[in-house]
């Protein structure tokens, strides 16, 4: 069950993290484009717009909709891991990578470099443990 849970909050994630930097891109398209027409002395006055933009409360709901997918994804994922036997390290590392909903440095980049490690450490500890056995005669 964990594994489901993960996989439909992965999704979450991964729709509502898009909506909000396309829309967040889009905007800051837009009202660069328009500063761009204005002179010099003028465009900074259309900067508190495009953070406007990007706190106002849809964007806000938007964002915790998809921080939320993730940090239940990875937990649940971790729990799923756990539940299946495997390794305590990986499972905590990737449960430590929940940070990343904060994407902002520090913790965005701290939150990414958790979930590469723990991605690793299930892709190639299996291999290394196998390698370090002695083959059976």
């Amino acid at each position: 069950m964990a594994a489901d849970v993960s996989r439909i909050a992965l999704w979450c994630f991964a729709v509502f993290y898009i909506a909000f930097d396309s829309l967040a891109g889009v905007a800051a398209g837009l009202v660069a484009s328009y500063a761009s027409a204005l002179p010099a002395d003028q465009q900074h006055t259309l900067l508190p717009l495009i953070m406007d933009l990007n706190f106002s409360p849809i964007a806000i709901g938007i964002t915790a909709l998809g921080g939320l997918g993730w940090v239940t994804a990875v937990v649940a994922a971790a729990i799923a891991l756990r539940q299946r036997g495997l390794a305590r390290n990986p499972a905590i590392l990737l449960g430590l990578s929940a940070i990343f909903a904060l994407h902002t440095p520090p913790t965005g980049p701290l939150g990414l470099l958790f979930f590469a490690l723990a991605a690793a450490w299930l892709e190639f500890a299996p291999q290394l443990r196998a390698r370090s056995q002695p083959a059976a005669l």
